[in-house]
């Protein structure tokens, strides 16, 4: 049983929404030890914070505009990272070996840095990019015929640059914006934490109390990440018709 999962992509009003759901699970549980716990203060501190930073956000027009162009550079960079995964056992010897060649860039980068912060995933994706320019690497491209998912991994990473320079300019709404991202990374801390002290108090509590709340505290989880699954659906099916709008 895994009561985490990272909320770091989600947009924030959904975050604060869980963490208050999670939150009134926990109260009503009955179990004082546990909200007592250091480690349930801890969330509870960071929960208020992170509503408290969803108000300073909301102050920002540009947040829910960052996510989505945020998601949308993230899903270019899986979307070609599985397309050269699909090249690696090709039957064609100079399809797996330019998928080979490419998987090597992908190892090295790897994916946490797409659950990092704006500045150090931007950073890192155009190091991916530029990478991906170098000639060898970019004759793989052409022989996997990855032209048109470069191209779409550029421009979603050239867009999010963009509008976050321009819209992060002011520097009071920067400031708050700073704030809002810096209280999000302790909640997905603390709740962490949390989460694993409370998954440790089942294992070794025999009250059923643990084992009943742990059984509410992923119900919570599963319909938070419906939630999400379904607005990741829309988001793509949005991209898409954007695609086909612009044929």
């Amino acid at each position: 049983m895994n009561l985490y999962f990272s909320t770091s992509k989600m947009l924030l009003k959904d975050v604060v929404d869980y963490g208050n759901k999670l939150d009134s699970q926990v109260v009503g549980s009955g179990i004082e030890e546990v909200t007592t716990s250091k480690p349930y203060l801890r969330f509870k501190e960071a929960n208020t914070n992170l509503g408290q930073g969803y108000m300073l956000y909301r102050k920002s027009e540009f947040t829910e505009m960052l996510f989505e162009l945020d998601q949308k550079r993230g899903n270019s960079y899986r979307g070609l990272f599985h397309g050269v995964q699909s090249f690696l056992y090709s039957d064609v010897p100079a399809e797996a070996l330019a998928a080979k060649r490419l998987n090597v860039i992908f190892e090295h980068y790897g994916f946490d840095f797409l659950e990092g912060s704006y500045s150090g995933e931007s950073s890192t994706l155009a190091s991916f990019i530029e990478d991906l320019k170098k000639p060898e690497n970019a004759a793989a491209i052409v022989m996997l015929k990855f032209e048109a998912k470069q191209a779409q991994l550029v421009n979603d990473v050239t867009t999010f640059d963009t509008t976050y320079d321009q819209k992060v300019d002011d520097k009071n709404s920067k400031a708050e914006f700073v704030a809002a991202t810096r209280v999000r990374r302790e909640f997905e801390q603390a709740t962490k934490s949390f989460l694993a002290y409370v998954q440790g108090k089942l294992l070794e509590d025999s009250d059923p109390k643990w084992e009943t709340l742990c059984s509410k505290i992923l119900l919570v989880n599963q319909d938070v990440m419906k939630t999400e699954a379904l607005h990741q659906a829309a988001l793509k099916s949005k991209r898409e018709a954007e695609k086909g709008d612009a044929k």
